[in-house]
């Protein structure tokens, strides 16, 4: 099979920061984030369609991935990531699961597919790591990517919803730089997902996390 393999660029920021603490990204996300409950929402308002092509952007260790493929066998999964020893991870869960799930080193922003390829795409935890560009251009990759009328679903750190996730959030905010996360803290995703051109932008829902607020989102490419 072939992989793709693009440059890495300038500032890259991999899932735990550093690559002796990859391993440990699956433990960590376990214990400090309601994960099951979020990703079971995310896939639930994607509504998957039997025979759909599904795209998720920045897989990580790729649990999404073989979640879709658990409870959609006859959905096609696609996930991307940079990082291609996380994606070793994630290859050899879906082959101990024996998912036949299709994983490709490429970055969020420069997806290494045609115009309207997939019918929904998705995105956990990854947004925030980029900068505002760089996330601007993924949101205007994964419209670019969806056929007409297919959707975006997000789930990635929001504004915080209380004052407690406004507590917690802050050491992690001053951790990963401001300048970065800077349209996840102070709710500005949906707007930028309407600035490159997606409709019917909403939040659905939130959840509290060691990290802060956990928001979902969803759009849909016009048709």
């Amino acid at each position: 099979m072939h992989r793709h393999h693009p440059a890495t660029p300038a500032g890259y920021v991999k899932a735990l920061q550093f690559d002796w603490l990859t391993p440990a990204y699956d433990f960590l996300v376990r214990w400090t984030i309601p994960e099951d409950a979020f990703r079971r929402q995310l896939i639930e308002q994607g509504r998957i369609g039997a025979g759909q092509r599904v795209l998720d952007i920045g897989c990580g260790t790729g649990s999404l991935c073989l979640q879709i493929a658990r409870q959609h066998p006859e959905t096609q999964v696609v996930g991307i990531d940079g990082d291609p020893r996380i994606l070793e991870l994630a290859r050899g869960k879906a082959q101990a699961a024996q998912h036949a799930i299709t994983f490709a080193e490429a970055m969020a922003f420069a997806l290494p597919y045609p115009d309207a390829s997939f019918d929904c795409v998705f995105s956990t935890l990854m947004l925030h790591h980029l900068t505002h560009e760089e996330r601007r251009r993924t949101c205007a990759e994964a419209l670019r990517v969806l056929r007409p009328g297919g959707e975006l679903h997000v789930g990635d750190f929001g504004r915080p919803h209380n004052l407690a996730m406004q507590i917690v959030s802050w050491p992690m905010r001053v951790f990963a730089g401001h300048h970065r996360q800077d349209d996840n803290f102070q709710g500005r995703l949906p707007a930028l997902f309407q600035e490159v051109g997606f409709e019917a932008v909403a939040e659905t829902g939130h959840f509290s996390t060691f990290w802060g607020t956990l928001a979902l989102y969803q759009g849909r490419k016009p048709a």
